[in-house]
């Protein structure tokens, strides 16, 4: 396969993004694929942003290193992606959590409530969207999981807004009939997540339920910096990026966690480039260098991160075994 991505890479995000770099030279290695990679600092002269819009606008998905969160929620970076992705026409937030074995052992959980336990948070992107962008929304879920397996969850929002709400999910669960749908209320989801993570595939809620719906995610994942981050639209392509909470900017390259990163270029395989065999062995990879590093720190629960080492250690699992996970 043959496919351009754009990285884009912040004021001390550049380390994310070549090892997020380094995993696409991988697969092309392994896989037979020519991924060619256009790097690119984020604009901050207009000249730069008109230029790093025309790449990505010809691109077939996008990379940034720049995490979508940040301490104050008006970082001068995070909203130069919020508008990236409406230059891209991108309406759809799409947050992926997963349970991975080192948060086990921290959780007052049986390890049986665990199982497989991997689900999609999507969301409009701005709480302000438009009906339409709301109605796209819904469709994009039930067409995620589709390719999954085929559950969709809407969480019953405040009466306000029920009504309207409640109209468009029906109406889209119309549109897809092969699709189990399950309405619940928000503090039953939120109960439930704790309590029985494995149960759910696509989760599909309004903006600020959605990251409340994170924060319990992140918890159960065992950190922000674990979670990937995408944005979608219609078509194929996305821009993709860690979560992170607060890391200080003095410490960014050395304190942050690099997963979240790795885990959003393999969104980025899965549903920009449709490879989902390679993706699933990026996951794996990650999954098992995890595990590698808590068992060597003998950490349980809150683990101390050193990003180059931490993502070498998961390098090292491509390396050593990178087929591990198909061959299960």
């Amino acid at each position: 396969m043959k496919a351009q991505i754009v990285v884009v890479h912040g004021r001390h995000t550049e380390s994310f993004t070549e090892q997020a770099c380094t995993l696409f030279d991988w697969v092309s290695e392994q896989f037979g694929h020519e991924l060619q990679l256009d790097r690119r600092p984020m604009g901050s002269s207009e000249a730069e942003w008109s230029g790093l819009v025309s790449a990505c606008n010809r691109a077939n998905a996008v990379l940034s290193g720049v995490p979508a969160t940040s301490p104050v929620g008006a970082d001068e970076e995070t909203l130069a992606l919020k508008r990236l992705g409406r230059e891209l026409s991108l309406f759809a937030s799409v947050r992926s959590f997963r349970l991975f074995p080192h948060a086990m052992t921290a959780m007052p959980l049986r390890p049986e409530q665990f199982g497989g336990s991997d689900a999609l948070i999507v969301s409009a992107g701005a709480p302000t969207a438009e009906h339409a962008e709301v109605r796209a929304t819904c469709q994009l879920a039930f067409r995620l999981a589709r390719h999954r397996w085929a559950h969709v969850t809407a969480v019953d929002t405040f009466p306000a807004l029920a009504s309207e709400w409640n109209a468009l999910i029906t109406e889209t669960a119309t549109e897809f009939p092969g699709i189990l749908l399950e309405r619940k209320p928000t503090r039953d989801v939120l109960l439930q997540l704790m309590s029985a993570p494995a149960h759910w595939d696509v989760i599909v809620a309004p903006p600020r339920i959605a990251d409340t719906l994170l924060d319990q995610g992140a918890l159960l994942a065992g950190s922000m910096g674990l979670l990937p981050h995408a944005l979608l639209g219609e078509g194929r392509q996305g821009l993709y990026q860690p979560l992170h909470g607060h890391v200080p900017e003095a410490r960014w390259e050395e304190h942050a966690n690099p997963t979240g990163g790795i885990l959003a270029a393999a969104m980025l395989l899965r549903h920009s480039l449709g490879l989902e065999r390679e993706a699933t062995v990026i996951e794996a990879a990650a999954a098992r260098g995890l595990a590698e590093w808590v068992r060597r720190r003998g950490v349980r629960g809150s683990l101390p991160v050193g990003t180059p080492r931490l993502f070498e250690t998961i390098q090292a699992q491509l390396t050593t075994d990178p087929f591990h996970s198909l061959a299960v």
